[in-house]
């Protein structure tokens, strides 16, 4: 009988650890394939956002395909420049890691992941010759966060500087976006030295400043 337990377990194990690398693959493979469908955010979409032949799609819209509560969606930047190349792959070198770690949680039916959900998303806003992209991860209906993601919930920021083909950080963005309610910060380059954020709420741009923060 305790052989027999044993095979169970070792069963369990591994076709529990089988569901966490096919998790972590289906994310990839949908953010690297060469046949990812690219669609329009249309949740985020702006009226200016052929200003200059730039835009912003979809590069990742995943929904697992059994429990339907994790997706994860990632905008990237369609131009042709070399800068907007690197910042899109900044954009999933950055959350790809993190969204693995979101489906892992999900693979091995984490209570707090599972019966809740997890998603990550974006918005973005064209704006004075400037692209704003908002990245974050939420869990709905007063979930807590997610365990396996190294602390949870996160966001990021990406700004690119149409008319200088640049990329921007959060001080520079600020700037030339002009945004007068730094939240506490008493210059520009304050923003820089915590986690603060510029959040989209509608058309508007709000700084969230967190001093000291890591």
């Amino acid at each position: 009988m305790e052989k027999k337990n044993t095979g169970l377990v070792v069963l369990v194990v591994v076709l529990a650890l089988l569901v966490v690398g096919l998790g972590g693959f289906i994310i990839y493979d949908k953010a690297l394939s060469k046949d990812n469908k690219i669609t329009e955010n249309d949740n985020n979409k702006n009226e200016n956002i052929n200003d200059n032949n730039i835009s912003v799609e979809n590069s990742v819209d995943y929904v697992d395909e059994y429990y339907k509560l994790f997706n994860v969606k990632l905008p990237k930047i369609v131009g042709n420049t070399k800068k907007i190349d690197e910042l899109n792959n900044k954009i999933l070198n950055d959350i790809l890691p993190r969204t693995y770690s979101h489906s892992i949680c999900h693979a091995m039916m984490e209570d707090n992941c599972m019966n809740k959900g997890s998603s990550v998303d974006y918005k973005y806003l064209i704006k004075d010759n400037i692209v704003i992209i908002y990245i974050y991860s939420f869990v709905p209906d007063g979930g807590t966060s997610v365990p396996a993601s190294g602390g949870g919930l996160f966001f990021y920021n990406y700004f690119y500087d149409i008319e200088n083909d640049n990329i921007l950080n959060i001080s520079e963005a600020a700037e030339k976006l002009g945004i007068k309610d730094l939240d506490g910060a008493n210059t520009y380059d304050d923003l820089i030295n915590g986690c603060s954020s510029i959040i989209i709420e509608n058309d508007n741009l709000v700084v969230d400043y967190n001093e000291g923060c890591v």
